[in-house]
């Protein structure tokens, strides 16, 4: 009896120690979209985004259309206050994105492993889902 006590009382501790830990509280996950273009001018294309967003670190997902080579994969990088950096990764292919962020705009510069060099604009979707759904 005492033992399922303890044990019913240590996870009730723990439970609420995650509910309010600042890691768990500030995570977010924004959706955004855009578009890009090559520095030449003769490439473009759209591109959609998922970010989950906790404590600064930054990951989700990309669809980019029209770039060579570079077509969907998971992101990691960081997003500061008015800071955005992150790499879109697919198998052993990485795309730098590095930019800043203003209100609900994003926008910056990319460089794939081809040596196409470009940027890209964008806006953040609708509301941010507060906190993600794997922590409710």
């Amino acid at each position: 009896m005492k033992k399922a006590l303890c044990t019913a009382l240590i996870c009730a501790l723990l439970e609420a120690f995650v509910s309010a830990s600042p890691v768990w509280a500030s995570t977010h996950m924004y959706v955004a979209h855009g578009t890009w273009a090559s520095d030449d001018g003769e490439l473009t294309g759209v591109w959609q985004a998922s970010f989950d967003v906790a404590a600064g670190q930054l990951g989700g997902s990309m669809t980019i259309t029209n770039l060579p080579g570079v077509d969907e994969g998971h992101i990691s990088g960081a997003l500061d206050q008015n800071t955005i950096g992150f790499v879109l990764s697919k198998g052993d292919r990485r795309t730098t994105f590095t930019g800043s962020t203003s209100d609900r705009t994003l926008s910056g510069t990319f460089e794939t492993p081809e040596g196409y060099l470009g940027t890209w604009v964008g806006k953040f979707g609708p509301a941010a889902l507060n906190p993600a759904p794997e922590n409710q």
